[in-house]
């Protein structure tokens, strides 16, 4: 599709039906000519071939930018057909990203036959430079369209996020754990680009200082989120309001207190300054993590500190239940049964704790009595991790005492594990650090920064030790290093931390029945081509080779399925053999399980029927067939007899 004028000169040149070109000449200092061209592409398909380009002279040598460029909203997939090129040769493949600039995808040096290579936005190019000799190899790339999409929205903290589709036009809704509120939209989409991007920056979930629930039926109430910069010296004081249904009342749950020595939580049974007090830290005592119940629908909850980015806090379960009925039970680090899942008198809870952990300070099974004012005949127990202890059975937990919890001071256990004479005792250090009691800032790990193409989650609000990080990667990647980091007694992490690396290669595919395999690459990196080959006696049914396909997002995929090899004897018509004797033949594989029973059989039906004549289908697998039915079956046997 090259036309020249003045080819003597070759000062310039003009394509026809490849897009538009510039070609210009200009004369070195080593008096030879370097000759530019530009090529411009914007067809949904097509390819870039480098013997369209016309022969060049002696002394001339040749670089040009092929750029291909599609609507927005659509990426250039580009897939290597063939690159033959010297030493001295360059080929380069770029893209842009959503700013611009320009961004090198791959050389000539990695480019292998079937290889896929696609932009990140809707443009790109291909930049090649002939040897300074003027010598020119060969390549040749195909090109296509695909839709690009948004990247995977990260999930917040203490979050979830949902998303059906990542292509333009896509929704992304958050949402919040019980106690947390949503900071940013509830529902981004993804935008159409050059670079598909989400309509604004993904929210985070934090717990709120003070606020007003009308209508409370459950949820809870969490100590406010830690501020940071400016706002660092705000929720001294925080208070919430809480108000159940008409004739109802609450019951609240301490899941959780762990206050400084200045903080100070209060509970009261009602919204007035005059209202009953269920609890005051300030007034010492025991801490009721039974939970205390209201006289009447409405409870206020107070929270004041002097330490506004404090490492401690509390955790508040409420419930509302009805008169007449008695409060739905709660157990921390355990589950519970009931005969009764609107708890009315006469209703039974059974409880039972996750393991590692066993009921203390009440019974297993409690009761729902007094018609005129029910209430449970008996505290809920709690689940606490165990201070040593007996352990039996093939399988079990052990945990630090008073767990997730810090253990207090002075503790010393001993766990024995008894396991039959003939087994021995296999034990899975999950997490293996100590810790003090009391925490400052000066006394945790330093934070570790996000990965990029990942997201991290921390087990705990302040990273002391034991407390542990956890990465994962998005679709499409694969994590490099440790999943998960631990802060150690020196407080260091206990190892460094991994990044996520874009995942280049496909799954095995598996073998084809009958036929052998040759790979390009035993590694199946992108770019990988396996080729199938039948055995003597069967034909190939599909396409004898695949390829690796890399693609965004995602992980590389195999280019088609897997091809079949069917018998020989199966696809065509034999008038001049026996086909079933053939069939038998070809098809079978050579293993010592036939008996001779069958193989009289198989011989008694090749004499009496030479023109026996056998369906187009796919060979029925070894392991299915049996002397007693399908060679009984009359699809085997139809046709003439010979004579006697």
């Amino acid at each position: 599709c090259w036309t020249s004028t003045h080819r003597k000169a070759y000062n310039s040149l003009a394509l026809a039906d490849c897009g538009t070109l510039e070609y210009k000449g200009q004369l070195s200092a080593f008096s030879s000519a370097a000759s530019s061209c530009m090529v411009n592409f914007s067809d949904p398909e097509g390819y870039i071939d480098s013997s369209d380009n016309p022969p060049l002279p002696d002394g001339l040598f040749l670089h040009c930018t092929y750029t291909v460029t599609v609507y927005t909203g659509y990426g250039v997939e580009l897939q290597v057909k063939n690159v033959n090129l010297s030493d001295s040769e360059q080929l380069s493949i770029r893209g842009v990203d959503e700013h611009g600039a320009m961004l090198v995808l791959a050389n000539h040096t990695l480019l292998v036959e079937g290889q896929v290579i696609r932009s990140p936005t809707n443009s790109l190019s291909v930049y090649y430079r002939s040897a300074l000799e003027g010598s020119m190899g060969l390549f040749q790339l195909h090109y296509q369209i695909f839709r690009l999409s948004c990247s995977l929205p990260k999930r917040p903290h203490f979050g979830e996020v949902s998303v059906l589709d990542l292509l333009p036009g896509g929704v992304a809704r958050f949402h919040c754990h019980m106690g947390y509120h949503l900071r940013g939209e509830s529902q981004l989409t993804c935008i159409n680009a050059s670079l598909p991007v989400w309509s604004g920056k993904e929210p985070i979930c934090r717990a709120l200082c003070g606020g007003t629930v009308k209508n409370a039926t459950v949820g809870r109430v969490l100590s406010p989120s830690s501020h940071h910069g400016q706002n660092a010296t705000l929720d001294r004081s925080c208070s919430w309001s809480l108000e159940a249904p008409k004739d109802q009342r609450l019951h609240l749950h301490l899941e959780r207190l762990a206050l400084g020595p200045t903080d100070r939580l209060v509970l009261w049974s009602g919204l007035d300054a005059g209202s009953v007090v269920l609890f005051d830290s300030g007034r010492g005592g025991q801490i009721p993590f039974e939970g205390v119940i209201s006289e009447g629908p409405a409870v206020r909850v107070q929270f004041i500190t002097d330490q506004p980015n404090h490492e401690t806090g509390f955790n508040i379960r409420y419930e509302a239940f009805e008169r007449g009925h008695c409060y739905e039970p709660y157990l921390q680090n355990g589950n519970f049964t009931t005969s009764d899942p609107l708890y009315g008198v006469g209703a039974v809870v059974q409880f039972t704790c996750d393991p590692g952990h066993s009921l203390e300070q009440g019974p297993p099974v409690i009761e729902c009595i007094s018609a005129r004012d029910p209430y449970w005949n008996d505290t809920e127990p709690i689940c606490k991790a165990q201070c040593g202890g007996d352990l039996t059975g093939p399988g079990g937990v052990i945990l630090s005492p008073n767990w997730p919890e810090w253990y207090g001071e002075g503790e010393d256990c001993s766990w024995r594990i008894h396991v039959g004479e003939d087994k021995r005792v296999l034990l899975d250090v999950q997490l293996g650090q100590i810790s003090p009691l009391e925490v400052s800032r000066n006394d945790s790990c330093p934070d570790l920064p996000e990965i990029q193409n990942g997201w991290k989650t921390t087990s705990h609000v302040a990273l002391v030790r034991g407390a542990r990080i956890t990465y994962q990667c998005d679709p499409g990647y694969d994590l490099v290093g440790r999943e998960t980091l631990t802060c150690q007694l020196d407080l260091s992490w206990s190892f460094q931390p991994p990044f996520c690396e874009k995942i280049m290669y496909c799954s095995d595919p598996g073998h084809v029945e009958h036929s052998t395999r040759t790979l390009s690459d035993p590694k199946l990196l992108v770019g990988t081509t396996i080729q199938y080959s039948c055995n003597p006696g069967f034909v190939m049914q599909g396409g004898a080779t695949i390829s690796c396909y890399g693609r965004e997002p995602g992980t590389p995929v195999w280019t088609s399925r897997l091809p079949h090899c069917v018998c020989e004897y199966l696809t065509q018509s034999h008038q001049d053999k026996p086909a079933l004797s053939c069939f038998v033949r070809f098809c079978f594989p050579p293993v010592p399980v036939i008996s001779l029973l069958s193989l009289s059989l198989i011989n008694f039906i090749c004499r009496y029927h030479t023109n026996l004549r056998l369906p187009l289908i796919y060979p029925h697998p070894y392991r299915q067939i049996t002397v007693e039915t399908e060679f009984d079956n009359p699809l085997y046997e139809t046709g003439v007899s010979d004579q006697m």
